[in-house]
């Protein structure tokens, strides 16, 4: 399980916990289940989504895809997550003297519009 916050449009967190498990038929998913401020499952018809892994790009295929994107990139890391409202794989990577995100579509690895560059400290 891995834990993902990224604040929304309106100022707050998005907190959300992914992992990969199987369904009911033994298929692999990926889940993403979202908490709420006081760090407990959300309630309601979005607070747990699933795909089939199948159906979606897998983190090595994203690997893959930004590398061709940014060579000069240096991963740190990937995960998946949500940014306003889409289920995405975010690149946490530097290039050249700063640090960026970049978020892919979990669906189809379209990369979503946006790059945050983050301030040097």
């Amino acid at each position: 399980m891995r834990k993902y916050i990224w604040g929304d449009k309106e100022g707050s967190d998005n907190i959300y916990w992914t992992l990969i498990g199987k369904n009911k038929d033994n298929q692999d998913v990926m889940v993403w289940v979202k908490f709420d401020a006081n760090n407990q499952p959300a309630k309601g018809a979005n607070a747990v989504h699933s795909e089939l892994l199948q159906n979606g790009m897998s983190e090595a295929q994203i690997r893959n895809r930004f590398s061709s994107e940014v060579p000069a990139g240096e991963i740190k890391r990937i995960m998946p997550g949500v940014v306003n409202g889409i289920y995405v794989w975010q690149v946490y990577y530097k290039d050249g003297t700063h640090n960026h995100y970049r978020f892919y579509r979990f669906s189809n690895g379209e990369q979503v519009d946006l790059v945050y560059t983050l301030p040097n400290s």
